[in-house]
């Protein structure tokens, strides 16, 4: 998957939630990536495998956690995540960060 400048934002709206698991491939977001963005909404993005790359412009922010939302992003094996710009958790009051590496 490839970008057109346009965000991937999961958990965008009030009560939502939006599950992404890659477990190879690339994923490719020319600008930024949004996981639990809203107010009582849920994101997660789980990667096991091949590549994750964002802000591939070099200028989108990666947001995990932010407005009140709850994001989570897990890294596992062998994937690899790259991320060219400003990275964020819980960027905003009563956001509930949480961010897993393995």
């Amino acid at each position: 998957m490839a970008g057109n400048g346009a965000a991937l934002t999961l958990g965008d709206s009030a009560d939502s939630t939006a599950i992404v698991v890659q477990t190879g491939g690339v994923v490719s977001i020319d600008h930024e990536l949004q996981i639990g963005a809203a107010a009582d909404a849920t994101g997660s993005y789980t990667i096991s495998g091949g590549s994750l790359i964002t802000a591939a412009d070099n200028a989108g922010a990666m947001y995990i956690s932010r407005n009140g939302g709850d994001g989570k992003l897990r890294v596992e094996g062998m994937a690899n995540v790259l991320h060219k710009a400003e990275a964020y958790l819980g960027n905003a009051t009563g956001s509930n960060a949480s961010a897993r590496l393995e």
